[in-house]
């Protein structure tokens, strides 16, 4: 089991939305579609009380029928990652769950929901 001081920092083309922690999993962010372009970014900075800068770790986003939509890999787990949200925009699905993983972690760790409107 991960420690309680496990939080994440979301930011949309730099500009902080977010602050997340172990507590609040399930949290929602929202983003108006005819807003999104393709130069748009969404960056995690995911934080731990151990950091591992030779860890390899990955954003990874999964739609409804938890099918892998995207992956975003890094190194190092207070690696800022970051992924387009445009990719998602035109598909069909505007529901999707946002998740952490690293190289010698069993689980993934759910970050957030995205969701499209």
């Amino acid at each position: 089991m991960r420690d309680t001081t496990d939080n994440w920092h979301v930011k949309y083309n730099d500009k902080p939305i977010r602050k997340f922690g172990i507590e609040s999993k399930g949290g929602i962010i929202v983003l108006r579609s005819n807003f999104v372009k393709s130069s748009d970014q969404v960056t995690v900075n995911y934080f731990r009380d151990a950091p591992c800068g030779t860890c390899l770790t990955a954003i990874i986003i999964e739609d409804a029928a938890h099918r892998k939509i995207q992956i975003a890999e890094s190194k190092g787990t207070f690696t800022p990652i970051s992924f387009r949200p445009y990719a998602l925009v035109n598909d069909k699905t505007k529901d999707y769950k946002v998740f952490f993983c690293e190289t010698g972690q069993k689980d993934k760790i759910l970050l957030f929901a995205l969701k499209f409107k």
